[in-house]
């Protein structure tokens, strides 16, 4: 009888862990939703980082530069340099190639403001 309830016990606690492993596991599925969700932003792939097989990525978003990793399902020959990506919603991943026209590359220029002549 001792041995019953101690056994009784023990599946109960189990029972308990597989919950909480349930939990985490539909949370870990909220969060990979949340990061691979269609709230993607535009950047211009510069180029690989090293190995392309390595899957690291410098891009330019916005008027800053990030080192970003690249999806598995991004074929690593697709990206060219200074075509637009798409970045993840924590702008952390490379998750596709733009589907929109070509980003113009331009030269930079330089503006000033003459100043007003004295009188």
């Amino acid at each position: 009888m001792h041995g019953l309830k101690e056994l009784l016990h023990r599946l109960a606690s189990l029972d308990a862990g597989m919950s909480d492993a349930r939990g985490c596991i539909e949370q870990l599925r909220q969060k990979i939703e949340e990061l691979l969700a269609k709230a993607w932003y535009p950047a211009v792939f510069m180029g690989y980082l090293g190995d392309p097989v390595k899957r690291s990525a410098l891009v330019y978003q916005g008027n800053t530069w990030r080192v970003v990793g690249v999806w598995d399902q991004v074929p690593v020959e697709t990206p060219a340099k200074g075509c637009e990506v798409l970045l993840n919603r924590e702008l952390s991943a490379i998750v596709a190639r733009s589907r929109g026209l070509a980003v113009q590359q331009a030269k930079s220029q330089r503006w000033w403001r003459r100043p007003p002549m004295a009188r």
